[in-house]
């Protein structure tokens, strides 16, 4: 077995979690969970002697994150309560997922306006911007109040679990304060670029730049 992958058996005695899975309460069943708490993969087991083979074959059900190859799929609620989903723009938007470290920081507030000065060229060239933090969605210093405040014209998406930071690699541990990351993703899914190295100040320029140069605009 993977070293990166644990093994925990569970009794499920009220169904629940059966129900959650939508399997059997009286089947055997291997949920293959990732490291940032996503659920990858549901398998119901009929003989039970071959759990111990199946789960020496399990490895880290994490989804790799690789430039030119199909980013991971995730579900994240904004800040009003609408659910943001990756797959869901398959073949209809770009996307530049955002994530930084903190709300009512001059840093990030200067690296959320730097893109939405650059709206109009976004939505020209059919990008949505997602940005990330993990700060919740309510509050004095909450993501609602700093988007209010900046007048920003994207949604911001409270991840204070971190589980998308996790995925995307904008956080190592789940207790720590994400890194400032931009990733560009295409119409098909390919993750197309990613930056490292914001620029807080010019970094709505360098990415709608960017966007141009990948021709993810479709020439327009």
């Amino acid at each position: 077995m993977d070293a990166g992958f644990d093994a925990l058996t569970l009794q499920d005695a009220s169904g629940d979690l059966a129900k959650a899975f939508q399997v059997s309460p009286t089947a055997i069943t291997l949920a293959s969970i990732d490291r940032a708490g996503f659920l990858r993969g549901v398998e119901a087991v009929a003989d039970p002697s071959t759990i111990s083979t199946r789960l020496a074959l399990k490895t880290d059900p994490t989804p790799t994150l690789q430039e030119g190859q199909v980013s991971p799929d995730f579900a994240l609620s904004d800040m009003r309560g609408q659910v943001r989903r990756l797959s869901e723009l398959r073949g209809r938007k770009n996307l530049l997922l955002t994530f930084f470290p903190k709300c009512f920081t001059g840093a990030c507030a200067n690296h959320l306006t730097a893109l939405s000065d650059q709206s109009e060229g976004f939505a020209a060239a059919d990008v949505e911007i997602w940005a990330v933090s993990i700060d919740p969605a309510a509050g004095e210093r909450g993501q609602i109040a700093f988007a209010e405040s900046l007048g920003l014209k994207f949604p911001l998406l409270p991840d204070e679990g971190r589980n998308v930071s996790l995925l995307f690699g904008a956080a190592r541990k789940p207790y720590s304060t994400p890194w400032r990351r931009t990733y560009l993703i295409d119409k098909s899914g390919i993750l197309r670029f990613v930056d490292k190295n914001i620029n807080v100040f010019t970094h709505g320029a360098d990415m709608l730049a960017k966007v141009r140069e990948l021709n993810l605009n479709g020439n327009k």
